[in-house]
């Protein structure tokens, strides 16, 4: 199957884009709402919904059975199968992009929290997923 067209406007962001890291000093908080939220990490049609994992800096503020690393996620999808990582959080805060395996493209679409992602944001999804129509997904 052939990847359709990119949308009109549309540039690939560089291959480092959105690949920088701040985070709180000691992790910072943990996101609300994140240890009532399931993992996730089913595919389904090469999807996979996961909640967003966090570094290591936050280890001392979850118990072990608790933690949920980009490690621990990428391996729950699928390891080596996962081709794309859809972040769709306002923040770079929780983990660091450049250290998610070079195999894995990283893509960051800032979205409000609770909110839907823009319409310009979910053409860039689609055109992403057809370009690796044969690997899983992590949003």
């Amino acid at each position: 199957m052939q990847a359709p067209p990119p949308p009109p406007g549309y540039a690939p962001p560089p291959p480092t884009a959105g690949r920088f890291y701040q985070p709180s000093r000691g992790g910072g908080r943990i996101p609300e709402g994140w240890r009532e939220s399931s993992k996730g990490g089913v595919s389904i049609n090469g999807l996979a919904p996961v909640k967003t994992p966090l570094s290591e800096v936050f280890d001392g503020k979850l118990p072990p059975d608790e933690r949920w690393t980009p490690a621990d996620c990428l391996a729950a999808c699928g390891g080596a199968k996962v081709g794309l990582l859809i972040d769709l959080t306002n923040t770079s805060r929780y983990y660091d992009a450049s250290r998610l395996p070079r195999e894995v493209r990283y893509l960051k679409l800032s979205t409000e929290g609770h909110m839907l992602p823009s319409e310009k944001n979910i053409e860039r999804v689609r055109h992403a997923c057809a370009a690796r129509s044969r690997h899983t997904f992590l949003f």
